[in-house]
């Protein structure tokens, strides 16, 4: 293994692959199946919903780049802010918000594929990231990947004082 990632890790594979997926699943869609859709209670409301979901996405995805490569800069693992709750929101952004979005808004069937495909891609990819990361941070990075899921926010709810977890897998 490398002594040293990339800037960009293994995000530039995963955007290549899930945009040329994309592609290829709308292209077989409108060519092919241009009535197999889904509708949520109206057109509009599909459209609200992803609009929804792609105005989340995309400020996390900004600002979740900005807080990595000011880290990067100074060779210090990044915990706080968005990464406090993901350890991958980068890719969070897509696979959980911006992706889905897309598809709410198309209603296309065959898109639903989309997302699982970029969260299947995700998994593998990320295996050298962290990889790295634990031979860069050690047992810093040990910890953090124990307290804090990948692209699934852990929830967390005070009562009386007390904190209580609350984890979506």
């Amino acid at each position: 293994m490398n002594n040293e990632m990339g800037r960009f890790g293994t995000g530039p594979k995963f955007a290549v692959l899930g945009i040329v997926y994309g592609v290829i699943i709308f292209v077989l869609h409108y060519a092919l199946f241009p009535t197999l859709t889904f509708m949520l209670f109206s057109r509009w409301m599909n459209i609200a919903l992803g609009t929804v979901f792609i105005l989340a996405g995309i400020p996390l995805f900004i600002i979740s780049g900005i807080m990595v490569h000011r880290h990067i800069d100074k060779g210090e693992l990044c915990t706080t802010g968005v990464y406090a709750y993901f350890r991958h929101p980068l890719y969070a952004a897509w696979v959980v918000l911006i992706i889905p979005g897309i598809v709410i808004i198309t209603g296309s069937v065959i898109a639903v594929s989309w997302p699982i495909f970029l969260y299947i891609l995700f998994k593998a990819f990320t295996v050298e990231e962290e990889k790295y990361l634990k031979e860069k941070f050690g047992n810093e990075y040990s910890k953090y990947e124990k307290e804090v899921n990948a692209v699934f926010p852990k929830i967390w709810k005070r009562y009386g004082g007390i904190e209580t977890r609350y984890t979506i897998q």
